[in-house]
């Protein structure tokens, strides 16, 4: 068996483009690398206001933890991680791109949907990796507050 070259890895993963054919024209996208794909799965857990009860007592065990999300709480959350993934993602042949850019585009969200959903092919992440909030939502029915 063959030695990995590590170096290549870190050089060849984040330089392998390939192109996104839309109806507007080609877009070239890279795969995320391992430490943009971290920051991105805990982008949405920064939203969460969490308060944890316990009785008051030195070294006691909480008793009870409320978790309050809001779903503009959550959609807000998963937007911002998508134009980071797409920041990221369309960040190559020498062309940066920021989240401000991306939240200033003017393009169909159907074509991003395309971008986005090719980089998390190529970078090898489900969507249920970038989605922690589904386990929250699964029980809700319509017309159920989640707050």
């Amino acid at each position: 068996m063959e030695d990995v070259n590590l170096e290549s890895l870190v050089v060849n993963g984040k330089n392998h483009v390939e192109p996104v054919e839309t109806e507007i024209g080609i877009f070239y996208v890279r795969p995320l690398t391992v430490g943009e794909k971290a920051a991105l799965k805990i982008m949405p857990w920064k939203s969460i206001n969490a308060s944890i009860k316990t009785d008051m007592k030195k070294g006691s065990v909480p008793k009870d933890m409320d978790v309050t999300i809001g779903m503009d709480v959550m959609r807000a959350a998963q937007d911002e991680q998508k134009f980071a993934t797409l920041a990221h993602g369309l960040s190559c042949r020498g062309k940066m791109w920021t989240l401000e850019k991306i939240k200033n585009m003017t393009i169909s969200e159907k074509i991003l949907d395309v971008l986005f959903e090719k980089i998390l092919v190529i970078s090898e992440v489900s969507k249920e990796e970038l989605r922690p909030f589904s386990e929250f939502r699964s029980g809700l029915q319509p017309g159920d507050s989640d707050s």
